[in-house]
């Protein structure tokens, strides 16, 4: 997913102011975890998308080959040096098993309003699920150098590994060639609820070039507004749970 707009940490200050690294692979939580942040303070601001590739040996995320992913999300600079030929987003560590979850990124800098700023993310108060493939809690973003005291943005966040897609997951009821919001609903066991297989499919769908069945959810022309109906299907999932 990658979000439309860069002014939402401008908007933010607008509203204060009223090295190659060897990935584990072998460790099942080892990959690429996508999901969105639910903005709320300093006010409610809206969904910025998020990703990480997280390597993670033990339960620990090693910062030399863990980053915030760049092809997902638009809000992130790139940091130097690429990973593997790749240009990557800001570092970052922290600890991930099958029940705790905890996350900071490299204090990075970005130009906000004309000014260069520090930031950094921190993803706390974790609820782990699913084995550690979902992630849910809270999400504070530190930004100093814009306002005379740092400010502070904060909210909730969701992130999700894809698992395999699974049998009766992401399926064209209608035959229409997208994977609407209900039909994604539909996959599991429980077709009243989004369920982890339902959410792992149509993350796995949306992110894979080229596939065949494509995420969203009509009037959109060849099912366009698929960022909307994931991100939908990503927070019915996280009202579930609670």
């Amino acid at each position: 997913m990658k979000t439309r707009t860069l002014n939402w940490l401008a908007a933010c200050f607008v509203l204060a102011a009223s090295c190659p690294a060897t990935a584990d692979t072998a460790n099942p939580l080892t990959g690429t975890y996508y999901g969105t942040a639910t903005i709320e303070q300093p006010a409610s601001i809206g969904t910025i998308d998020l990703a990480f590739y997280l390597d993670v040996t033990g339960s620990a995320i090693q910062n030399a080959g863990s980053y915030i992913d760049l092809g997902q999300t638009l809000l992130f600079p790139a940091v130097a040096p690429p990973i593997g030929g790749k240009e990557v987003g800001p570092r970052v560590s922290g600890s991930l098993g099958a029940s705790a979850f905890n996350l900071s990124s490299q204090s990075f800098q970005s130009v906000v309003s004309g000014k260069t700023v520090n930031r950094q993310v921190v993803l706390d108060q974790a609820t782990v699920g699913n084995g550690g493939a979902s992630l849910s809690g809270r999400y504070t973003e530190t930004v100093t150098e814009l306002t005379p005291v740092p400010l502070v943005i904060s909210g909730t966040f969701i992130l999700a590994k894809p698992l395999p897609i699974t049998a009766g997951s992401a399926a064209d009821l209608n035959g229409d060639g997208c994977l609407t919001l209900a039909e994604i609903r539909a996959g599991g066991s429980d077709p009243a609820t989004i369920e982890f297989s339902d959410l792992s499919a149509a993350l796995n769908l949306f992110h894979q070039t080229g596939a065949s069945l494509r995420v969203g959810d009509p009037p959109g022309p060849n099912c366009t507004n698929g960022e909307q109906t994931l991100q939908q299907a990503l927070r019915d999932y996280q009202a579930a749970q609670h």
